[in-house]
């Protein structure tokens, strides 16, 4: 059996199941660099590295990443002075909490919100 490139396979899927597919990837990349947010608080990465407890160039790698790890983000987030919470909303207006930080309450919650909120 020949192997084949993905994107062969993928060029042969229907239209709309390419797009999907495509929507569906775009929403676990991060909308903003993780460098930017320090930037624009005026933090060095050592200062970050430095309260989370790892190396510089470390820091700066995980800042280039596109997918880390919840655990990861909320103590990067944290350090730079914020608290991170994940929620997943649905176009009937119900959303659910799926996790937020230890600073703004104790355990992930389930929060849904009336229809047309």
């Amino acid at each position: 059996m020949a192997l084949k490139k993905f994107s062969e396979l993928r060029a042969k899927l229907p239209p709309e199941v390419q797009e999907s597919a495509r929507r569906k990837a775009e929403m676990f990349k991060l909308d903003i660099k993780l460098e930017e947010i320090r930037k624009a608080r005026h933090i060095t990465q050592k200062e970050i590295a430095d309260v989370v407890g790892i190396k510089q160039p470390s820091l700066s790698k995980m800042e280039k990443e596109d997918d880390l790890h919840l655990s990861s983000l909320k103590k990067l987030v944290e350090a730079l002075g914020g608290s991170l919470n994940v929620s997943a909303d649905f176009p009937d207006g119900v959303s659910y909490k799926l996790y937020g930080s230890e600073k703004e309450e104790a355990e992930p919650q389930l929060r849904v919100a009336s229809p047309g909120k």
